[in-house]
């Protein structure tokens, strides 16, 4: 519990530190009013746009029989949205070898207490003597980040993170707010000669939502944790491929999928009874024990789904079909594979 609270006091510490470089207050101070978005949480964000399959532009439909293969297989799909991640390190990497060249288009960035990016372009080309191809594309539409937090006591915070004492509770109440909004088009290729398909041209649009605010954080000298947590969380990715992995082999295959993630708001969810049902479990809980405990404690006695991952693929004839979802136990079970 101890190793927990340090976590929170480090987070929190770092949030002041980007906020007193932008002009947010201690507790006790002022902030610039940045509004509620119903939740508690802090609203200098572009609000969420999903992405969907027109974000592509042309692709090619699948055969049947590649349909087929990839019935099913939502994990997968979540790993081929990441995929567009990958692109832009890989393509950063390319920089290293002096025939490829980063062009920027040149924008402002803002910052008050956020920041802020829009209509950002960026590209590595590989210079071929005559002509040149272009490895990596990214539009970014818009980019958004705000941070700010505040704390009882910044000598307590400090005492905390050199001398870890036993006692923390000075550090506290404390307040912290993260915020991300994004919406970003890359296009990549990925040289794919090993299997006689020459080079690949992928697209993957992305669109995410994440606003969490924790209020009146505390803890008591027994470590008890108190406060309230609210959270929104909206994703999609769309792309113009499907990639799976064997003996670290990939193969892609030529099918237009949308893949989302959809959460039930946690609205003034109470961290003591989060921390009470965590505690109760032990060695012999299982990870749909975990879950309701969880569940109930964010979103209380509800029959609703609360965490959903869907997937769906446009097939021959252009027709949306489904490919499978992965709902609450299932969907945390697949995303803490993900992050073990």
């Amino acid at each position: 519990m101890r190793m927990f609270l340090k976590s929170i006091s480090i987070l929190v510490l770092v949030s002041l530190l980007i906020g007193g470089l932008v002009g947010c207050d201690m507790l006790g101070g002022t902030t610039e009013d940045t509004g509620s978005d119903g939740g508690g949480t802090t609203t200098n964000l572009t609000p969420y746009s999903a992405v969907d399959f027109s974000d592509l532009g042309n692709v090619t439909l699948p055969s049947d029989e590649t349909a087929e293969a990839i019935d099913g297989q939502i994990q997968e799909t979540m790993a081929s949205a990441l995929d567009g991640l990958s692109m832009v390190f890989e393509g950063l990497d390319l920089l290293e070898d002096e025939t490829h060249d980063a062009t920027f288009v040149p924008k402002s960035i803002t910052g008050t207490v956020a920041f802020s990016v829009e209509d950002e372009h960026f590209s590595i080309e590989e210079d071929l003597g005559t002509t040149t191809e272009t490895w990596l594309d990214l539009n970014i539409k818009h980019l958004d980040l705000v941070l700010s937090g505040g704390i009882h006591s910044l000598t307590a915070l400090i005492d905390s993170l050199v001398n870890d004492p036993e006692d923390t509770a000075a550090m506290f109440p404390a307040n912290g707010q993260i915020g991300l909004s994004f919406n970003a088009d890359i296009v990549g290729r990925i040289d794919d000669d090993d299997d006689g398909d020459g080079d690949i041209t992928l697209k993957n649009s992305q669109s995410g939502y994440l606003s969490a605010a924790l209020t009146n954080l505390g803890s008591d000298t027994q470590g008890n944790i108190s406060g309230t947590l609210n959270a929104k969380l909206s994703y999609s990715a769309a792309m113009n491929y499907f990639s799976s992995t064997t003996n670290s082999n990939t193969t892609y295959r030529d099918v237009p999928i949308l893949f989302t993630i959809t959460m039930k708001d946690i609205s003034n969810a109470s961290l003591a009874t989060l921390n009470s049902a965590l505690a109760a479990l032990d060695e012999n809980s299982s990870e749909e024990d975990m879950w309701n405990a969880i569940k109930t404690s964010l979103w209380g006695n509800t029959d609703e789904r609360c965490l959903v991952f869907k997937a769906t693929f446009k097939d021959k004839d252009g027709v949306v079909q489904n490919l499978g979802q992965l709902v609450d136990e299932y969907a945390f079970r697949h995303l803490s594979q993900m992050l073990s």
